[in-house]
């Protein structure tokens, strides 16, 4: 009961945020920089230039992450110059595992990633996302999950 009540406030939280002091488009991605959820390697945004990344926010108890995080992995296995790189905000990355059980994708899920860098994002709300391109540089922000945005992002990687 108390997570479906978490649900709701989050989500009427989330619709009713504001966008102010969001990070603006063409100025390099904030560095980000984890371990990667099951080998704990170390996962970097840096490692990605030259390919167009799309950064996403999440938490095994966001229930838009349900939709998005299995879209937006056929999405990275359709082009291959393309890279989703999850950033999972759960406390517990046990929970955050339990979920790609039942939502498994293939792209990297980074933890353990320093709460000043995840900061520097302003996350308002879950899921939020960044479109990066291969040069660094933010695209688009992307907050909450629409098939629109899929669609945008697709529409940008075939003008690559």
């Amino acid at each position: 009961m108390v997570y479906y009540y978490r649900l709701i406030f989050l989500s009427l939280w989330f619709a009713f945020s504001t966008h102010a002091g969001t990070i603006p488009v063409n100025v390099s991605a904030p560095p980000l920089m984890g371990q990667g959820i099951n080998n704990h390697t170390a996962i970097a945004l840096k490692d990605y230039l030259g390919k167009v990344v799309l950064i996403d926010f999440w938490a095994s108890w966001c229930a838009p992450c349900r939709r998005a995080l299995p879209e937006l992995n056929s999405l990275r296995n359709k082009y291959k110059n393309f890279e989703v790189l999850a950033i999972n905000l759960d406390k517990n990355s046990e929970d955050a595992k339990y979920f790609l059980k039942q939502y498994p994708v293939q792209y990297p899920i980074l933890i353990n990633v320093p709460v000043s860098q995840i900061n520097a994002y302003q996350i308002e709300g879950l899921p939020v996302s960044y479109l990066i391109d291969k040069k660094g540089k933010i695209i688009k922000r992307f907050v909450g999950f629409k098939k629109s945005y899929l669609q945008k992002i697709e529409d940008f990687l075939l003008k690559q």
